[in-house]
């Protein structure tokens, strides 16, 4: 065989080949667009779908075949009748060679070898000769797959045929649709399979009113229709689309018309929708609120102006009981007006609602409440058809609390011990946001020689003098009016009450104080002890004078040697010394002026209990002015200079220093000695004046004492033994005080 009759069998087998795989597109083609038309015609005699519908099913079954023909069998087509090129010979030849083991890629090779524009040797001539003789009774078309494509055309055969025999075997069903599809720019519209109906017909609300439209639906109901409003004076209906509520129901609202209105229902069928009849709602007025004003008056002991309130302002915040003035214009004539204050009860879980009435009067009403509790109110009117207004505006009500008063005490601070005058000043301050309605001091008498402690507080009425929020209160509160007595103990507060007249008074109180009488015995008592106290400390000062005076002469016998070789400057051991001595002759100071200051709070303890004779309280003013003397100015003005020169003074301006230093300290210690002889002296007359007044305190306690037994009444044992004890008790002063004087004239 020839090259050229080797490259033609190879160009046929090829060309067989894609007429095969044209037969494999359009099978594949008739299996796909049988498929899209089964699916389609399952589809429209389900649906029963419109025009526009069965026109996109039509369509889509075209391109599904044109497709599949163009995608599918086409390129085996165009390689058919060379518009696309087939397979090379060569490519051809080596799927051969792949069929045929003796042939393998020898046919592929010679024909390359041979190639028409090569040089032929006598070698390839040869080989080519060799594999034509292999080839010359091979089938080249054994490499074609024929199964895949007489599998496809069966199948895609079978597939037309089914669809065919289930259309003729159907013919109302699947026919019916197929012809639908195929007629699809012709309409097949059947009844529709249910009806609506519309309720309300015709009916009339109130302005203002939230209204519901129901539609039923008769047969099988569609999901949703949609209903159409026009209000009157438009031309336009409204669609508003409305999902199925139950079975065979429709609800639509209309809230609060303001309008009246027409209204039909329409539900999509096919092509064609299905309608309602046309209903119609007619809008009346209710009564409703057109202007309101008021003001908001509060209570009178506020002294607190008015504030106006209006329609667009009528929230209010007011401090409970103030009163609030409304004054309203209505629409129409009013049968009924009222206002309902909505707050929260004690119980947080439900809410009180309060009532009252306004005085109408044709269109107009009038009326008054009175804040009391946080919560809302509103405004309900009623007209003489009966018809009240509908959703009235709320209205916040904030009820502001009264403070409570404060009370502080400024004076006394702390517990208080009485004198004989039996006085006790009292400063409190207080504070209100609106002012006071009264003060008062509360009191009880908690220890006694003579009376049992009483369980409950007595008071007093104290005057609040000036207006204001803050007031600083004076007051003396005088016990002798309680005929306080020695040993009486009286725990006290001071109480403020606000001028809330809604709520009632608030108060607040001081903590509680304790105010006490001591006794002549204690008076005493604490006055020997200081003398005692004071005796000891004088002579512990004038001891400690004595040693400073001791040192202080032997700095200056150590400074007279230093002087006598001439030195220009002291050590500074000697200067530290000589600034110690100064040191404990200043506290020595400070010890003498603690003695001379409780010894004035002593005299002046005895002065204000009058257990003192004036001769007597002379001695110790002078003796407490001899005290203050002791305190030597020049000691004073040499221990400035020292401090001040003590860096650069020399051993004789230091020996000079510590001279005038022991000077003064033995004056200093010479009158600590005088004054403690005095101090003894000045003791005995004191003690002599104390036994003096507890006499005249025993005389005066036993003539009490008789004219109570005189006065008392024998059948009341509680009395005679109260009586008794108080009479044992004098006895046994009597005794002390003999006992104290014979000692006193030992001394």
């Amino acid at each position: 065989m020839t090259r050229q009759e080797i490259i033609a069998r190879l160009r046929s087998t090829a060309r067989i080949e894609q007429l095969w795989n044209v037969l494999r597109g359009v099978g594949l083609t008739a299996i796909l667009t049988s498929g899209v038309v089964l699916t389609c015609i399952l589809f429209e005699s389900l649906l029963d779908s419109s025009m526009q519908v069965r026109s996109i099913l039509w369509w889509t079954i075209i391109a599904t075949c044109v497709g599949g023909i163009c995608v599918l069998a086409g390129p085996a087509l165009l390689r058919v009748f060379g518009v696309m090129p087939l397979e090379e010979p060569t490519e051809t030849a080596l799927r051969v060679g792949v069929a045929y083991p003796d042939v393998h890629d020898m046919l592929c090779n010679v024909l390359q070898l041979t190639d028409e524009g090569a040089q032929h040797s006598d070698l390839s001539t040869a080989a080519f000769s060799s594999v034509a003789q292999t080839v010359q009774d091979k089938d080249f078309g054994v490499i074609i797959d024929r199964r895949a494509p007489r599998l496809a055309a069966i199948i895609g055969a079978s597939a037309v045929v089914v669809t065919i025999l289930l259309t003729a075997l159907f013919p109302h069903v699947l026919g019916a649709a197929w012809s639908r599809i195929v007629q699809h720019d012709r309409s097949f519209v059947p009844p529709a399979p249910f009806t609506l109906h519309i309720t309300p017909i015709a009916d009339t609300v109130m302005r203002g009113t939230t209204t519901r439209i129901e539609v039923t639906s008769k047969g099988v109901p569609p999901s949703q229709i949609t209903i159409h409003v026009r209000e009157a004076g438009s031309e336009r209906y409204q669609p508003y689309v409305v999902q199925r509520d139950t079975g065979t129901s429709y609800h639509y609202q209309l809230p609060g018309l303001s309008q009246t209105i027409s209204f039909y229902a329409e539900a999509a069928w096919l092509d064609a929708g299905v309608r309602s009849d046309t209903g119609m709602i007619t809008v009346i007025d209710r009564p409703l609120v057109r202007t309101l004003t008021g003001r908001v008056v509060p209570p009178g002991y506020t002294r607190m102006p008015p504030t106006e309130i209006s329609e667009q302002q009528a929230d209010v915040t007011a401090l409970s009981g103030s009163h609030v003035d409304l004054a309203i214009v209505a629409n129409k004539e009013l049968a009924d007006a009222r206002v309902l204050i909505i707050s929260p009860s004690s119980d947080t879980s439900r809410l009180d609602t309060t009532i009252v009435r306004l005085e109408s009067r044709g269109t107009t009403a009038k009326g008054r409440f009175t804040v009391s509790r946080s919560g809302t109110y509103h405004i309900q009117l009623r007209d003489k058809e009966g018809q009240i207004n509908a959703d009235p505006v709320k209205y916040g009500i904030v009820a502001l609390s009264d403070a409570y008063p404060m009370i502080t005490m400024i004076e006394p601070t702390q517990n208080v011990e009485l004198d004989q005058k039996a006085l006790v000043p009292i400063v409190v301050s207080i504070a209100d946001d609106y002012g006071f309605s009264k003060l008062r001091l509360y009191y009880r008498l908690t220890a006694s020689r003579f009376a049992q402690p009483e369980k409950n507080f007595r008071s007093i009425d104290i005057p609040i003098v000036g207006q204001g929020a803050v007031l600083d209160v004076p007051y003396i509160w005088n016990l002798s009016k309680v005929d306080v007595t020695p040993d009486d103990s009286y725990e006290f507060y001071m109480e403020v009450a606000d001028n809330d007249q809604f709520g009632g008074p608030k108060t607040a109180r001081t903590s509680t104080l304790t105010v006490r009488m001591p006794s002549l015995d204690e008076i005493f008592a604490e006055t020997d002890e200081t003398q005692d106290n004071a005796q000891k400390e004088l002579k512990s000062l004038a001891k400690e004078a004595e040693e400073v005076k001791r040192e202080a002469e032997q700095l200056q016998r150590e400074l007279q040697k230093q002087q006598s070789q001439q030195k220009q400057e002291a050590s500074w051991s000697e200067k530290k010394k000589a600034e110690e001595l100064m040191q404990r002759q200043e506290q020595l100071q400070k010890r003498m002026d603690d003695v001379v200051e409780k010894m004035e709070e002593m005299t002046e303890k005895l002065q204000e209990n009058q257990a003192i004779s004036p001769e007597t309280l002379e001695k110790y003013l002078e003796l407490q002015k001899l005290m203050k003397e002791v305190k030597s100015p020049e000691l004073a003005r040499m221990q400035e200079q020292l401090k001040k020169a003590m860096d650069q003074v020399s051993p004789e301006e230091l020996q000079k220093m510590m001279k005038d230093f022991k000077f003064n300290e033995e004056e200093f210690k010479k009158n600590l000695e005088r004054q403690l002889n005095l101090l003894k002296r000045m003791q005995a007359e004191q003690k002599t004046d104390e036994l003096q007044r507890r006499a005249e305190e025993l005389a005066q306690k036993q003539d009490d004492l008789q004219q109570r037994n005189e006065q008392s009444n024998p059948n009341n044992k509680e009395e005679n033994k109260r009586l008794a004890e108080e009479q044992r008790q004098l006895k046994e002063d009597v005794k002390r005080l003999a006992e104290e004087a014979k000692e006193l004239e030992k001394l």
